[in-house]
């Protein structure tokens, strides 16, 4: 009977938890977990939250899964934001979470206008996990009733098919988690929600590390709610897509319009691009995985509806690409180059009623220092990138910003133990214009590649004389120094080809290839050299 009662409490729960969300039109969100100076982790919830629907929940607990001490974390509400794009009011209809549900000024004003998000930000308490997760990972959990029923890839969407948000916490080298010694990649793009069709578009949600672990993004499966609650292992169905779309093809592509570009995603730098002419709403599902040492610690998931609305007579801000002749984004350095460029934006569209439009320029990026105007503070590896003049910049027309980074070693360095050639930093630059009811963007993801610098080889000796009087003459070749890392040669010398060496001298102009060891004595018995360089 004690069994009984068990089962029926967990239905209860379940019951009572999810039937408050249902017709919330939560529209996504995703799980991260930061580890304090104390050793203890603090989890954090986003919540998106179509505004034409009920308001989001007050509290939130996360379901911790395959962890046999700990079943459950409570969240509290820290923050609600209303994050739907900004328009040209005095133009309409004007998309904010206050006047979702009514346009006064607008036609057809009991229409619900699309677009219209908010954020809901949910944080725990400090809290120590002991333990190391299995295999499986520890996986955190939240589970909500319903999709919003507007949904165009998902089958059945208003009958009830729910959202499950995770993020999975896996073990390095099998320590303890007590104290924490990881955090999990975090975004810091907000998701981009409502976007015009008829261009080619391109998006970041700029995941970012603490400790600077490699990151991979790649699409994922969006889950239906789940049934089951721990210690029961977690158990959730995907979501039934429409026929034409998949977790990894989640947008209009060539099956719905000829002239549509299907969605890719690159697993490097994380940048979304695709074109569709094709309006709608969409689900879709974005992983990152964090690696340390080549050992995955971390994956999250972001798990967010898209809204494609039909915009017509405008096009989105041109950006000039920095690099490679203005036709390219990416780059690669050596540590210790300064990367500087000016980054200029135009937009020639008007506003409907024939005012110029006004563009916005915004940044986000990890290396940027504070207030992107400080290269000591602000990023966790100073030289800090900066911007000037620094976002957010507004104007008609034309706008522009300098971008300038001292790169250093630091760099290239990881607070890991394992040995980094090279790190990627990505700098996300937004520009919209003001165009209602969704304003135009570009969305640029500027990748600089910083490598550790090319080590000089160690120089063949290919003679040696000696001298009536003992002296040894030493010539060798030059070594290729393509990255003008050279600092000095170094002459090692011994009497017995087994060692030890001694260092006689050192030579630090790179186009000296001789050197005379005076008083080597060469001529009474064997003496043995070998000479490396230092760059």
């Amino acid at each position: 009977m004690g069994m009984v009662r068990l089962v029926l409490a967990g239905f209860i729960l379940i019951m009572s938890f999810v039937t408050p969300c249902a017709g919330s039109h939560l529209m996504g969100g995703e799980i991260t977990w930061q580890c304090q100076g104390s050793g203890e982790f603090i989890f954090k919830m986003k919540l998106y939250r179509d505004c034409n629907g009920a308001n989001g929940p007050a509290v939130a607990t996360l379901d911790v899964f395959n962890n046999p001490l700990l079943t459950q974390i409570p969240l509290t509400l820290f923050s609600q934001t209303d994050i739907s794009p900004q328009c040209n009011a005095s133009t309409g209809p004007n998309i904010s979470c206050a006047n979702a549900q009514s346009q006064p000024n607008w036609p057809n004003s009991l229409t619900p206008v699309a677009g219209a998000v908010e954020e809901f930000l949910y944080q725990s308490a400090p809290i120590t996990l002991t333990g190391t997760p299995p295999a499986g990972g520890w996986i955190f959990a939240y589970s909500s009733c319903c999709r919003n029923s507007t949904i165009t890839n998902v089958s059945n969407s208003g009958g009830g098919v729910g959202f499950t948000l995770r993020a999975i916490m896996y073990s390095y080298n099998n320590g303890n988690t007590s104290p924490c010694y990881d955090n999990s990649p975090e975004f810091l793009e907000s998701p981009n929600t409502i976007i015009c069709t008829g261009y080619p578009f391109t998006y970041n949600h700029n995941a970012v590390d603490a400790e600077m672990d490699s990151l991979s993004y790649d699409w994922a499966q969006p889950f239906d709610s789940y049934t089951t609650l721990p210690p029961a292992p977690f158990s959730a169905n995907p979501v039934p897509f429409v026929a034409g779309f998949s977790y990894n093809s989640p947008m209009p592509g060539t099956a719905q319009d000829p002239n549509n570009v299907a969605a890719t995603i690159n697993p490097v730098t994380g940048e979304i691009s695709y074109t569709s002419f094709t309006s709608g709403n969409y689900v879709t599902c974005v992983k990152v995985t964090a690696w340390k040492c080549g050992v995955i610690v971390a994956e999250i998931y972001r798990d967010i509806q898209v809204i494609l609305l039909p915009c017509s007579n405008n096009s989105p801000p041109s950006l000039v690409p920095p690099f490679n002749g203005n036709t390219s984004f990416s780059d690669t350095v050596y540590a210790g180059a300064l990367v500087t460029f000016n980054l200029p934006a135009t937009d020639l569209d008007l506003l409907s009623n024939g005012q110029p439009q006004t563009m916005t320029m915004t940044a986000t990026g990890q290396q940027f220092g504070a207030g992107f105007s400080s290269t000591t503070t602000g990023c966790p590896n100073p030289p800090c990138a900066t911007l000037t003049p620094p976002p957010p910049i507004s104007g008609q027309f034309n706008i522009s910003t300098d971008f300038s980074w001292q790169t250093d070693c630091g760099h290239v360095l990881s607070t890991s133990a394992c040995y980094v050639p090279s790190n990627t930093y990505n700098f996300i630059i937004r520009t919209t214009d003001d165009f209602c009811p969704a304003p135009a963007q570009t969305i640029a993801t500027i990748s600089i590649k910083v490598l550790n610098l090319p080590v000089v080889t160690s120089p063949f000796l290919h003679c040696i004389a000696v001298a009536p009087n003992g002296d040894v003459a030493l010539t060798w070749d030059q070594p290729a120094d393509t990255g003008g890392t050279f600092n000095s040669y170094h002459i090692f010398t011994s009497t017995s080809s087994t060692g030890p060496f001694t260092a006689i001298d050192s030579v630090f102009n790179y186009n000296q290839l001789t050197y005379t060891h005076t008083g080597a004595n060469a001529n009474a018995s064997p003496v043995y050299y070998y000479v490396t360089t230092r760059s």
